[in-house]
């Protein structure tokens, strides 16, 4: 029995040396000792230091978001190369590459994209003896804004039927009209069922795009003008009576008047909008300068769709 002793306390020895030495060396990446290094940063606005709330920074498997302050921190990264990206919703992804051999700390602006409060495609008709009879137009129109500022926004444009047309900007409003000749076959019913949508693109390139957006009706009939009508000549005040008709969905009436000058383009010198669709009467009390005018009576459904009466 003396005899193995020796043999146990050899293996006894040999065990004990075989054990994972303590890991308190703090270049040692499995120490808990072990720092590494940091990278730290925060995220702002683009043209300005506003910092960006609740954007979510990646790394291989690790991932934070932005405080308040637009700040984050990665502690306990091996020295060498790392990609981080940054996303958020409603911003322009972004990735850094850097590579690491000491704690570093970065600022990093997001570029915000546009956003699309308001985008609608609206029908017109009109009828207009005077000009040849009835006509149709489809209007485009968007309301766009940036959260950096409205100066960023390039400009929108409108694709349907791999056709691109340019919208314009007029009082806080992009727009639109398309006449006759634009439509395929000028026909605006050849339009019906193709999707539009809107793209609106910032300074840095990046864009937004609306919903897919599809004419909604075409108002056939138009309200009938009565009196005055035909060149009467009429006295302060004026009462414009019209036949409403019948239409199987909701809708309201416009009035315009306009003057008429020789030799000059006709001048809208009154309008009034969202009247009740049982009324068929309006007293203007309004005093207008004598001279010649005509007027017009709208259907305007709830998609903003329109009929315009001839003039009367």
């Amino acid at each position: 029995m003396k005899k193995f002793l020796p043999l146990v306390a050899l293996l006894i020895l040999t065990f004990l040396s075989c054990t994972e030495p303590p890991r308190d060396n703090p270049l040692d990446p499995l120490s808990p000792e072990y720092r590494g290094c940091v990278f730290r940063g925060r995220v702002l606005r683009l043209y300005n230091n506003a910092p960006i709330a609740g954007i979510l920074v990646q790394t291989d498997s690790r991932f934070c978001f932005t405080d308040g302050n637009g700040s984050f921190t990665f502690d306990r990264l091996l020295p060498g190369g790392h990609n981080f990206i940054f996303d958020g919703e409603g911003y322009m992804p972004e990735t850094l590459v850097v590579t690491l051999k000491s704690d570093l700390d970065t600022t990093l602006r997001l570029d915000a994209l546009p956003l699309f409060e308001e985008a609608s495609l609206y029908t017109i008709h009109v009828r207009s003896p005077s000009q040849g009879g009835d006509r149709y137009e489809l209007g485009l129109r968007a309301k766009v804004t940036d959260p950096d500022g409205m100066p960023d926004v390039s400009g929108v444009r409108a694709i349907f039927n791999s056709e691109t047309l340019s919208l314009r900007f007029s009082d806080g409003i992009y727009g639109f009209i398309m006449t006759d000749d634009m439509f395929p076959g000028g026909d605006i019913r050849a339009l019906e069922g193709v999707p539009f949508r809107f793209e609106a693109i910032d300074q840095q390139g990046a864009l937004s795009r609306s919903r897919d957006l599809y004419i909604l009706r075409i108002v056939e009939d138009a309200p009938w003008p009565i009196s005055p009508a035909n060149g009467d000549s009429v006295e302060y005040p004026v009462i414009l009576l019209w036949d409403s008709g019948e239409l199987s969905f909701p809708y309201h009436f416009r009035i315009e008047v306009y003057r008429i000058i020789p030799g000059m383009p006709e001048m809208r010198v009154f309008v009034v909008d969202s009247i009740p669709a049982d009324q068929q009467e309006l007293r203007l009390t309004v005093h207008f300068v004598p001279g010649y005018y005509f007027w017009t009576v709208w259907y305007v459904d709830e998609f903003g769709n329109m009929s315009r009466s001839k003039e009367a």
